[in-house]
């Protein structure tokens, strides 16, 4: 049984060591140094998108910078969260506050 959880944990080590040394997760890594504030999801739409980018910004956001954007271009899209409250009726037919949290694409 030693052997076999041996040779379990050498085929596992390896298989860590072939990912670190891929070029895809040093991509991902790339992408999580420069957007560390963004959830996994939305690194992994910028990674997928636009691989070079440097800044994201909505087109707001950019004008308030000082930023233009030039006439043709495309964003990309990211999930932005949407919280929002409604009431829910609970077993003892009460109803009661419920924050609720949904994400769209901007």
């Amino acid at each position: 049984m030693r052997a076999r959880i041996d040779d379990s944990v050498e085929a596992l080590a390896k298989a860590v060591d072939d990912v670190r040394a891929s070029d895809t997760f040093r991509a991902y890594l790339d992408v999580q140094a420069r957007f560390h504030k963004y959830s996994w999801h939305n690194s992994m739409l910028i990674l997928f998108q636009r691989p070079d980018s440097s800044r994201v910004a909505g087109f707001q956001t950019w004008k308030k910078l000082g930023r233009f954007v030039r006439k043709g271009e495309r964003g990309i899209i990211i999930f932005a969260p949407c919280p929002f409250h409604r009431e829910a009726i609970n077993d003892a037919g009460e109803s009661e506050p419920v924050d609720v949290i949904f994400f769209k694409p901007v």
